[in-house]
């Protein structure tokens, strides 16, 4: 790589504050991370009611499950409330993301047939520097893309974990979702415990089996949080920070950046497959699930038979274990792919940059009639 020349002028964008505005505006990139805060802030404060409910005896125990049914439940509305903003924040900038990105295959389009009207690609074989906040996008499995053939590589890569998350795994919970909402609706105060044992049972029989898969970022998303119980049957990212980066790339032609730019709306309609069919479905199933637990709670205390108090608290639980099997991949996915899309946008339009359109002497040297 010595030998060839590195070019400075992608390093600043001097010319990508529209751009930086249209797709990732400052005022969206806040109120993201906001809002990751406020979901941390409302599952931690259920948590804490949930711990302080395990110590309660059975005597006295239904006017206090329903006390704490009601507060837990208003944590619960006001996480997925945060939830369903967050997605929809982020549904939009991927949406102006497609903009940018069919903006730009016009502009590839226009270079690519009229090929007399603009100056060839003068860089080719060289290497353009990346800006510094662009050059962890564009690592995966700890490995650097360079050129075009390992970018392309690695969206591949990105895709299919993309599709893991907003297909196969989504439709796993929320068929888990579903498993645990109908057996909420026969359970009672005398069968609670049976029922909790039965779902518990299944749930750990309906595991994921897809193999770990990997993100452009440096991102792994695997199964299996770490965490114990049933919290630990959720996809995880594993996001590392790539320390060293040369932070070179080898101009792309035309024809390369046209493909670059076909593959991220691929993944981009991945995205809008999951907005109209499973997101719906997990908020679908979110909703049923705490209705179906407050019917549950309001026959605590109600017919024969001996109750359970860890029985109803832990069923009760499965409001929260839905949530966070939810919650972490999901978000992070579309997170972690707004952020990467939007710097390899910022290199691609500087690579295209490149083809300048030229002046014309005169209309008969655009025709070639004259040299």
């Amino acid at each position: 790589m010595e030998d060839m020349e590195i070019l400075n002028q992608g390093e600043q964008h001097p010319d990508h504050q529209d751009l930086a505005e249209f797709i990732l505006s400052h005022q969206s990139l806040e109120e993201s991370k906001a809002l990751l805060v406020e979901i941390a802030e409302h599952i931690a404060a259920a948590e804490g009611l949930s711990v302080a409910i395990e110590a309660i005896a059975l005597e006295g125990v239904v006017e206090t499950i329903k006390t704490y049914w009601a507060k837990f439940v208003a944590f619960l509305k006001k996480i997925w409330e945060k939830i369903v903003k967050f997605f929809e924040l982020h549904f939009t900038t991927l949406g102006r993301q497609r903009l940018h990105i069919n903006r730009m295959m016009k502009k590839i389009k226009s270079i690519s047939t009229n090929p007399g009207v603009y100056q060839s690609l003068e860089k080719n074989g060289r290497m353009m520097k990346l800006g510094e906040s662009s050059a962890q996008s564009f690592v995966i499995q700890d490995k650097e893309c360079t050129n075009f053939a390992m970018l392309a590589a690695g969206l591949e890569q990105t895709k299919a974990a993309v599709k893991m998350v907003t297909e196969d795994y989504s439709k796993h919970i929320s068929d888990r979702g579903t498993l645990i909402s109908q057996a909420m609706i026969t359970a009672i105060h005398s069968n609670a415990q049976g029922i909790l044992a039965r779902i518990t049972e299944e749930l750990e029989h309906a595991a994921f089996s897809h193999s770990p898969a990997n993100m452009l970022g440096n991102v792994t998303v695997k199964y299996g949080s770490g965490e114990q119980g049933l919290d630990s049957y959720r996809l995880v990212l594993q996001e590392r920070k790539a320390t060293g980066l040369e932070g070179v790339f080898k101009y792309m032609t035309i024809e390369e950046l046209a493909k670059i730019y076909l593959s991220m709306e691929s993944i981009l309609d991945n995205i809008d497959t999951f907005k109209d069919g499973e997101y719906k479905e997990i908020i679908a199933r979110a909703n049923e699930l705490m209705a179906n637990s407050d019917k549950f709670v309001k026959s605590v205390g109600q017919g024969e038979g001996e109750g359970n108090a860890a029985a109803y608290h832990e069923l009760l639980a499965m409001n929260k274990h839905y949530l966070n099997w939810i919650k972490a991949p999901t978000t992070d996915v579309i997170r972690h792919l707004t952020t990467t899309f939007f710097h390899i946008s910022l290199e691609a339009e500087d690579n295209i940059n490149q083809f300048q359109q030229q002046g014309a002497r005169n209309l008969f040297t655009v025709l070639g009639l004259m040299p």
